[in-house]
């Protein structure tokens, strides 16, 4: 998806005013782990992600949110340190101003803790699943309206020779270097159904 020159300045501004946010519960995110900041109430969600791929040394998504908890991906920016940007999706919308009003805040808050009891929750009874095999997975995944590509290419930078999740749209949601393994995809789904 080809994005305008004004939409990608839009997208630099909006990443200065995430990563704020996102400093605020993570000063020093571990590299090829990341952070994830759910703000339900106003609307949208963030994850940002320090790496050391494709030329770029960081990667932000931002998700517009709904009040039932689904939510789509409406900004994808990478950048370098070096100044080098690259913006694959730039959706304007509501969430704009929601996330320039949170990040106005004088003091930001941190996560509620019935988000954190309830993410504590969702994680032991994610832990406690059984992984399930390669074909019921892929059931689980039809169900949910997602589907799941397994790599048939050899192992390269773009590839890592495992499984890539992506919605109806076709829009990738996990394993975009065909990195996920079962056990991702099934703690995703896990996650998205809680």
């Amino acid at each position: 998806m080809k994005v305008s020159k004004k939409r990608v300045a839009r997208a630099v501004e909006f990443r200065d005013v995430a990563m704020k946010i996102v400093r605020h519960f993570e000063p020093s995110p571990t590299p090829n782990v990341g952070v994830n900041v759910d703000c339900p109430s106003r609307g949208f969600g963030l994850a940002y992600m320090p790496m050391t791929t494709h030329g770029f040394d960081h990667y932000l998504n931002v998700g517009a949110l709904n009040a039932d908890g689904t939510g789509r991906t409406v900004m994808n920016i990478y950048w370098s340190e070096r100044g080098d940007v690259h913006v694959s999706r730039f959706v304007p919308g509501p969430w704009e101003a929601a996330l320039f009003a949170e990040s106005m805040r004088k003091d930001l808050p941190s996560p509620a803790d019935g988000e954190k009891a309830a993410r504590a929750r969702a994680e032991a009874a994610i832990a406690a699943e059984p992984v399930l095999t390669e074909s019921g997975l892929r059931a689980r995944c039809k169900r949910a309206g997602y589907r799941m590509q397994k790599s048939r290419q050899a192992m390269h930078l773009n590839n890592h020779g495992k499984f890539m999740l992506s919605d109806h749209r076709n829009v990738v949601v996990l394993g975009s270097a065909f990195d996920a393994s079962l056990k991702d995809i099934q703690e995703y789904l896990s996650l998205q159904a809680s």
